[in-house]
């Protein structure tokens, strides 16, 4: 009897030891091999990651976005260069979207974290140079505050945040894509860009505060160490391995190569439409919106011009969170197309509030417009993930077609705020419908023609 118990105890013990040991394995991507109900086995920790993940990001671009939605707009004020601050945007997403044909090579030396790491310090020097801008606004005769020196700090800046960036989001498809399976990706994907998109209401309230009191390089100077102690939060981030489709290692012209192959698949030049709507959106409420809410207000004051403009932001993000929070629930019910098409119709409603707004010249029409932008983007965004790593293959390469195409939406639609400056805003919307139509055609025909991608 003693020798039983013996035994009983032995095969405990050891059985202990198997499960501390499985507990302190490093976190490891999904395997698709994994049976069907691998949703209720799945590791807790993956989805803690998520979370973790989100919530780096959403700190760091609390930082970004703040600075991102009002620096055409204070470069305009004290400074009066109003092309100054579009045309830092335009400069970060040109570089953006043209540094994703090579990224897939640059990643063959990074690990997700380390990239992301990497990355961060691209927003730190955006932050940097809008304070030297405005660090000019009460000393103008400093030598680097000519025209033309403050042109070249904030293009020098712009140009090594493209370059960052676009590292930073194909690391973080690939990221939570190693975390998740064909049946959470749109849970993971959805929580992920909720946080994330968050920023823009903690980055707006930011703003709100901030602007109200404080004067414009205060102000840049709080979102510089804010987007510091950010990219150093990264370091505590948990490694994550490639999954074997992401570790594919090439030369440069095969890596190349590739990244323009898909191109030529009519899939994804289709599925490309779709991709520069996202960056439409992007465009036209960091580079436009904020045109539309001047119109609304009738003051002369820098200060209260840029609270409440601040404050139809923070709109924005409470329903960048909502879409995210609402795709993260929905989407692995339903069609992954369809829930993309909600998100475009979602921005054409936001577009016909936006219009109104204009020809009202209301204040409050401008919210209800945020909030359409904002779920809208957030929804599209979460289902762009999804795609991306279930129908379109999964691979690096098609994470950097994503950015190259946003990065061209984003372009289109701030050149056109610059070039149509000064006309009627009614052309500028027209030109933003157009777009907005051709996504959801571009759905609609993806949705039956669709193949996955070997």
């Amino acid at each position: 009897m003693g020798k039983i118990e013996t035994e009983n105890h032995k095969n405990l013990h050891n059985q202990n030891e198997i499960e501390l040991k499985r507990l302190n394995e490093p976190l490891s991507p999904i395997k698709y091999e994994d049976p069907p109900n691998i949703k209720n086995l799945q590791n807790p920790r993956n989805l803690y990651a998520v979370i973790f993940l989100g919530v780096l990001f959403m700190l760091l671009f609390s930082a970004f976005n703040s600075a991102q939605n009002m620096i055409s707009q204070i470069y305009s004020q004290k400074l009066n260069l109003s092309y100054l601050g579009n045309l830092t945007l335009i400069v970060v997403y040109v570089v953006l979207g043209c540094s994703n044909i090579f990224i897939s090579k640059i990643m063959d030396y990074l690990f997700f974290k380390s990239a992301m790491f990497l990355a961060t310090w691209g927003y730190v020097g955006f932050l940097f140079a809008g304070a030297v801008a405005c660090s000019c606004e009460d000393n103008p005769d400093r030598v680097f505050c000519s025209e033309t020196a403050l042109v070249i700090i904030n293009v020098f800046f712009g140009i090594i945040l493209g370059l960052l960036a676009s590292i930073l989001w194909v690391a973080q498809v690939g990221y939570v894509s190693a975390l998740c399976d064909e049946n959470s990706k749109a849970k993971y994907f959805g929580i992920f860009w909720a946080l994330m998109l968050s920023s823009e209401f903690f980055g707006n309230v930011i703003s709100a505060i901030l602007l109200g009191y404080l004067s414009h390089f205060a102000y840049f100077i709080r979102l510089f160490f804010l987007s510091i102690v950010s990219a150093l939060l990264f370091l505590l981030l948990p490694n994550v391995e490639k999954l074997p489709e992401q570790e594919i290692k090439k030369p440069l012209v095969e890596k190349i190569h590739d990244f323009f192959k898909y191109f030529k698949v009519k899939e994804m030049q289709i599925f490309s439409i779709f991709c520069i709507f996202s960056g439409n959106i992007i465009g036209f409420y960091t580079g436009f919106l904020y045109k539309i809410v001047k119109v609304s207000i009738e003051t002369e004051d820098d200060n209260e011009l840029n609270q409440k403009t601040a404050y139809v932001f923070i709109c924005l993000g409470v329903f960048e969170f909502l879409g995210g929070m609402f795709n993260s629930y929905y989407g692995d019910k339903m069609n992954k197309y369809v829930m993309g098409t909600i998100s475009t119709l979602l921005v054409e409603v936001a577009l016909l509030f936006t219009m109104k707004a204009y020809t009202k010249k209301s204040y409050t029409l401008c919210f209800f417009a945020s909030a359409g932008w904002g779920a809208g983007e957030c929804i599209c965004n979460s289902v762009i993930n999804v795609i991306l790593t279930t129908d379109l293959g999964n691979k690096i390469e098609c994470f950097a077609v994503f950015k190259f195409a946003q990065g061209i939406g984003v372009l289109i639609a701030l050149a056109f705020s610059v070039m149509l400056d000064g006309e009627d805003p009614f052309f500028y919307l027209i030109i933003m419908s157009f777009f907005q139509i051709s996504a959801t055609l571009s759905l609609v025909y993806l949705k039956n023609n669709v193949r996955k991608f070997e």
